[in-house]
């Protein structure tokens, strides 16, 4: 089922998250985001934007969201989307 990221579900987001930060080279980020700065991502997000979550038989296994991409004003129309599997997808 795809759905609207909530609150609840920053837990398991940034442990699919995190599973890059410490693996990969994709985030750009040094250091594993705690649970409240997920959280708060989301938010920040979904302010403007959307954060989908894909849950299978109730655990989230992966999710999607889109931001702005420049500031620019012929960039107004166009966003970055980001997607996070987890690993063992």
């Amino acid at each position: 089922m795809i759905r609207s990221a909530v609150p609840g579900d920053a837990q398991r987001l940034s442990e699919i998250y995190n599973h890059y930060v410490l693996n990969a080279d994709a985030t750009f980020e040094e250091e594993p985001v705690s649970v409240e700065e997920m959280q708060q991502r989301v938010a920040e997000v979904q302010q403007h934007f959307f954060w989908l979550v894909y849950e299978d038989a109730g655990d989230v296994v992966g999710y999607a969201y889109a931001g702005k991409w420049k500031a620019r004003a012929a960039y107004r129309h166009s966003v970055e989307l980001s997607v996070y599997v987890s690993p063992d997808r």
